[in-house]
């Protein structure tokens, strides 16, 4: 990862960033839509199934008060008429009903009922046309006798399955809910850790990124404080082929250099003090030659004007 450039890192850690974004961000869209379809299933499936049981058991008990009204009304001509009438729009809807109860999802607690509740219909169909054959007879009395004796169990059953039904739905209804809830926790503790381990990282990243900028940087401030100073003997290690280790390994090429022109700068310093030393030694040794002969010569003359002098004498004499 050292030899990757600085922009390059940048980068990565841009994307890395973005990347996180995009997947909590899909990890929420998820959960949204998970709750969304529990949610749906409240409102559109368990709400509708019991919407629809009610009106069931609605045309249920109106035909069932429809047929004692008209028992214990027998002299009432249009409470018969009355009775045919809601008969037949009780059995439209009950039937419409089911074909919109069967049209939701299956659930095989609901199947079940449904089949009992379908067989205590068909029963219970049976016994109104008894009754209805009687009442049509005149036979009131025996009518009445029979739909109570034949119906009540009817009735009974009917009520028992309708309201288990009602409660297994109402039971799915909180199911569904406490999942949603426990979706929406689950999704509301997800995003927050991965928001915590996206902080984490980012600062971790943010950290290394910038160590590795500012490390060497530091670096190549103290070798150029030093070589400013004059310490040519700093050695410059470059670990990473980014731009600060092209730096350093820059400066490290300039150490160098400069310690090779000083060096050479020195040795020829070197040289023309040895051929001072030896030019400053020939002249010492030539002045004194030149004394030497000075006093040679001075000894010579002496010699001479002695020797005149004893020549002018012996020529006075």
């Amino acid at each position: 990862m050292n030899n990757l450039r600085i922009r390059t890192r940048m980068t990565l850690g841009l994307l890395g960033m973005l990347a996180v974004i995009v997947l909590n961000a899909a990890l929420a869209q998820q959960q949204l839509a998970q709750s969304n379809a529990r949610l749906d299933a409240i409102v559109h499936v368990q709400s509708q199934r019991i919407a629809l049981l009610n009106t069931f058991f609605t045309n249920f008990q109106g035909t069932t008060a429809a047929l004692y009204q008209t028992l214990l009304n027998p002299a009432h001509a249009q409470a018969q008429q009355a009775l045919k009438k809601q008969l037949a729009e009780n059995r439209e809807s009950t039937a419409q009903v089911f074909k919109e109860l069967q049209a939701l999802p299956p659930d095989a607690e609901v199947n079940a009922q449904l089949a009992e509740i379908h067989s205590l219909m068909a029963k219970n169909r049976g016994v109104q046309q008894q009754v209805i054959g009687l009442m049509q007879q005149g036979l009131y009395p025996q009518a009445s006798t029979i739909y109570t004796q034949l119906a009540s169990p009817i009735v009974l059953a009917m009520h028992q399955h309708i309201s288990a039904l009602i409660a297994h739905q109402k039971a799915q209804m909180q199911a569904a809910y406490a999942q949603s809830q426990a979706a929406y926790a689950s999704a509301v503790r997800q995003a927050l850790w991965i928001t915590i381990g996206f902080i984490l990282a980012a600062m971790v990243g943010g950290f290394w990124i910038t160590r590795s900028i500012t490390r060497p940087l530091a670096e190549a401030v103290s070798v150029a404080q030093r070589v400013a100073e004059g310490d040519l003997s700093v050695r410059v290690a470059s670990t990473s082929k980014d731009e600060t280790g092209q730096l350093l390994s820059a400066l490290g090429e300039m150490v160098g250099r400069l310690t090779s022109v000083i060096g050479s700068v020195r040795s020829s310093a070197e040289q023309l003090l040895s051929a001072s030393t030896q030019v400053s030694a020939t002249s010492q040794s030539l002045s004194q030659s030149s004394s030497e002969q000075a006093a040679s010569v001075e000894e010579t003359s002496a010699t001479l004007e002695q020797a005149t002098a004893s020549i002018r004498q012996n020529a006075d004499n």
